[in-house]
C-alpha cells in the first residue's frame, strides 16, 4: 500500500509505519497505523509494551497519521520505552453517530487483543501492558476505552479530552474554537445536503473539516449528532455503575489541560477526573491544569516538570 504524504513528515522518522484494515463498513475500509520505533531489533525476543493513540478533532476531523496534531513528547515517550503504537481512525460525525464510532473502538480493541502480534511479527508485544492516550476528542475516546473493561489496559492518558459533549459551551452560538469566526448556517446545509446515505468518513486531514466542528457547534448540532444514550457520557457511566471489586482493576487516569483552552473547557478535565477518583479511588487519577490554550503541549518534552511528574505516574502502572 502507498505511504500517504502525511505519513512521511520528518516527525515519524524514527518509525516504521504499516496501514492496516481492521474493519469494513459498507464497503469502506478503516484502518489502523501500527508505529514500531527503528531502532528495535526484530529478533530481540523482548515482548514490547503497548501505546494506543485515539486522534482527536471533536469525532469529525483528524486522521491516525497526522502529524501536526501528534505531540513530539508522546512520540519521545514510545520510544524510551520501545513501545509499539498502534493509532486506529473511526468512524465520523456527522455521516455516522456516538453509537457507530463505539462499535468501532471496541471493533478495534478486538483487533488488537486478536491480530496485532500478528501484525507486527517476527516481534512480539505485551498485551498485558497497554496505555491508552488522546487529545481532545481522543481524550474522550481514552476515557471511554478505560471504561470498556479492556484487558491489559493500565494507564490513559487524556490531553484536554472532551467529557461532557452535551455541555452548552459545545451546543451554542459562543463556541468558537481556536478563534474560529461565527460561520454561516448555510456551510453546514450544503455539507449535510451532500451526505449520501451509507457513505461514512473515517479520516480527514486537516483543515478539512474543521468548519463543520465550530459551525455544528455554533448551530447546536454537536450533541445530537452525537447522541444520547448513557453509553457515549463517561460521566453518567461512572455515576451510573456500582462499586464493585473489580474497580481496584481499573486503570490510572492521567489528564491534563490548558486554563485557556478555546476548544474544551479546563474544567472538563477536572470533572472527568474528580469522577474517576470518586469511582475508582483518590490513587487512580491525576489532573494538571496549565497555561495555554488547545494544544498546549504540542512543544512540552519528557523533561518539562508537569508531564515528567504524570508520566512517572503513568509508568508506574504501566510498566510496574
Amino acid at each position: 500500500m502507498a505511504i500517504a504524504a502525511e505519513e512521511n513528515s520528518s516527525k515519524f522518522d524514527k518509525f516504521n509505519i504499516t496501514p492496516t484494515v481492521y474493519k469494513t463498513v459498507n464497503g469502506q475500509d478503516i484502518d489502523l497505523y501500527t508505529f514500531v520505533p527503528k531502532d528495535i531489533s526484530l529478533d530481540d525476543g523482548v515482548a514490547h509494551p503497548v501505546i494506543v493513540h485515539f486522534h482527536g478533532g471533536f469525532l469529525i476531523t483528524g486522521s491516525a497519521i497526522y502529524p501536526d496534531w501528534c505531540a513530539q513528547w508522546f512520540l519521545d515517550y514510545a520510544l524510551l520505552h520501545s513501545a509499539i503504537i498502534v493509532a486506529p481512525n473511526y468512524r465520523l460525525l456527522p455521516e455516522s453517530n456516538g453509537l457507530d464510532i463505539m462499535e468501532d473502538i471496541r471493533d478495534f480493541w478486538a483487533w488488537t487483543q486478536t491480530s496485532l502480534p500478528g501484525a507486527v511479527a517476527p516481534l512480539k508485544v505485551d498485551l498485558n501492558r497497554i496505555v491508552a492516550y488522546g487529545e481532545s476528542a481522543g481524550g474522550y475516546l481514552a476515557i471511554q476505552t478505560g471504561l470498556l473493561g479492556i484487558k491489559g489496559v493500565k494507564a490513559l492518558i487524556s490531553a484536554y479530552g472532551v467529557f461532557a459533549m452535551d455541555l452548552e459551551w459545545y451546543n451554542s452560538p459562543t463556541f468558537h474554537p481556536m478563534g474560529a469566526p461565527t460561520l454561516p448556517v448555510e456551510l453546514l446545509e450544503a455539507h449535510l445536503a451532500a451526505m449520501k446515505p451509507g457513505q461514512i468518513v473515517s479520516s480527514a486531514i486537516p483543515p478539512e473539516r474543521t468548519p463543520i466542528v465550530a459551525c455544528g457547534g455554533q448551530q447546536g448540532k454537536l450533541a445530537a449528532w452525537l447522541g444520547d444514550d448513557d453509553s457515549l457520557y463517561p460521566g453518567r457511566l461512572l455515576k451510573k455503575g456500582t462499586k464493585s471489586e473489580n474497580d481496584q482493576d481499573a486503570p490510572f487516569l492521567f489528564s491534563f489541560a490548558g486554563r485557556e483552552d478555546t476548544s474544551v473547557p479546563c474544567e472538563e478535565t477536572t470533572t472527568a477526573v474528580e469522577a474517576w477518583k470518586e469511582r475508582f479511588g483518590d490513587d487512580k487519577a491525576y489532573a494538571v491544569l496549565e497555561s495555554g490554550d488547545h494544544g498546549f503541549d504540542i512543544n512540552a518534552t519528557l523533561e518539562t516538570d508537569w508531564l515528567a511528574k504524570g508520566l512517572e505516574m503513568v509508568t508506574k502502572q504501566w510498566l510496574g
